[in-house]
């Protein structure tokens, strides 16, 4: 998806550069003096120019590189976790290698090292725009940042920090898809703590700092945080009580039940924060098919000097 949207805008940055020479240089044919076939092939490839440099100079590259942001952003955990796992067990095979597997633990090299430089850039690119983004007006800050708006475009920028949640958030899931793959020769209440209190510095972060604008958007994901934190909680009490006391069926029982209970809510406050941001992005939608629609049936005065 990332090459396609990759190809994409390379693809639209060339032809927006040569495309209006290429315009000019082509002459529409009198159509009453040349009826033949060459004339028509000309007269098409102008008219189609035209339309295509109409649509080029409305077409802003900014929309393809913040939505390779946004892809690479909902699939960062998962992709790390698969580059980690193969590049962890590709040397466990007892098996002699085959070109598949090979083929395989050089992507999963590959993505892990994109990603690393993803995160780094994520980084960069928040913290050298901190003079633009501070208590700032966007009609000051340079073209460069419309690229990647999507790191801080929804977040308050009343200081740094607030900034840097899109950044925090991928070191987080790094640190999450590294504990998962590389301890597992350690006890899983280990692994439970790294993670138990890298999430508890998170949500700390979180309320303490309050990064995003939106009210809803902002409490409905500190639900989700908190549910999700909550089964880490019950998953690290239990891996300790269990190393000194055997604990009952019944009290096991209950356990369980308060666990799924903590998912279900996390999932569904999940579910309703996606709801929300489908629905914003619907109502947006309509909203500018509106507004184009009254635009074209306005009547506009026509000056008598004119």
């Amino acid at each position: 998806m990332v090459l396609v949207i990759g190809f994409a805008v390379l693809v639209i940055g060339v032809l927006k550069k040569h495309l209006p020479s290429l315009a000019a240089r082509l002459k529409l044919p009198n159509f009453n003096a040349d009826k033949k076939f060459r004339g028509r092939v000309v007269a098409f490839i102008y008219n189609l120019s035209q339309r295509l440099n109409r649509i080029l100079i409305r077409l802003e590259i900014a929309i393809f590189s913040n939505f390779a942001i946004h892809f690479m952003l909902s699939i960062l955990q998962p992709e790390l976790l698969w580059s980690l796992v193969n590049m962890k067990y590709s040397m466990a095979i007892i098996e002699p290698s085959t070109s598949y597997t090979k083929g395989t633990l050089a992507l999963a090299v590959l993505c892990f090292f994109v990603y690393l430089f993803f995160i780094a850039f994520a980084f960069y690119a928040v913290i050298s725009n901190f003079k633009y983004l501070l208590k700032s007006e966007e009609s000051l800050q340079p073209h460069r940042m419309k690229f990647y708006r999507n790191l801080f475009d929804d977040f308050n920028s009343k200081n740094k920090l607030q900034l840097l949640f899109v950044p925090l958030s991928m070191l987080r899931n790094l640190s999450y898809t590294m504990t998962l793959a590389l301890l597992n020769s350690s006890s899983l209440t280990q692994m439970i703590i790294i993670i138990w209190s890298v999430t508890a510095i998170f949500i700390a972060y979180y309320i303490a700092k309050q990064p995003l604008k939106d009210k809803w958007t902002r409490r409905i994901t500190l639900v989700s945080e908190l549910f999700c934190f909550g089964c880490m909680t019950i998953g690290l009490i239990v891996g300790i009580i269990e190393k000194t006391v055997e604990i009952d069926p019944t009290t096991r029982n209950e356990i369980g039940f308060a666990f799924i209970a903590f998912a279900i809510i996390s999932t569904l406050a999940g579910g309703l924060f996606t709801r929300i941001q489908v629905l914003e992005l619907l109502v947006a939608f309509y909203k500018y098919i509106r507004d184009k629609l009254k635009r074209r049936r306005q009547v506009k005065p026509i000056s008598l000097a004119d």
